[in-house]
């Protein structure tokens, strides 16, 4: 899990530019793509995602808006000014005060 947390926390910090418009490099693209989409389809997004119709908690992780809006909490899952304190990281991470994810 660790690695796993370690990944998606390198993606948020790759990716939190993208999120608030600016461009993403063809190498940020492609750590993606290798490194963080496999993680995504393995464990999250047969429970969020449009894709599979299902949007347990409210949140869908295939597309931008989920991640930035989050689900039924109200709550972003990323943290663009400090990506340790994102939602999905401590969830990841399974940090004792949040609902661990996956499950």
């Amino acid at each position: 899990m660790l690695k796993s947390r370690g990944i998606v926390l390198t993606a948020l910090v790759l990716f939190s530019g993208g999120l608030v418009a600016e461009e993403i490099t063809s190498g940020d693209r492609h750590f993606f793509e290798e490194k963080v989409r496999p993680i995504l389809e393995e464990n999250c997004l047969k429970c969020h995602s449009e894709a599979e119709k299902k949007r347990k908690g409210g949140l869908l992780l295939d597309r931008k808006a989920g991640w930035v809006e989050g689900g039924d909490s109200g709550e972003s899952v990323l943290n663009l000014k400090n990506p340790e304190e994102s939602l999905l990281i401590k969830m990841v991470g399974h940090d004792p005060d949040y609902e661990a994810m996956p499950p």
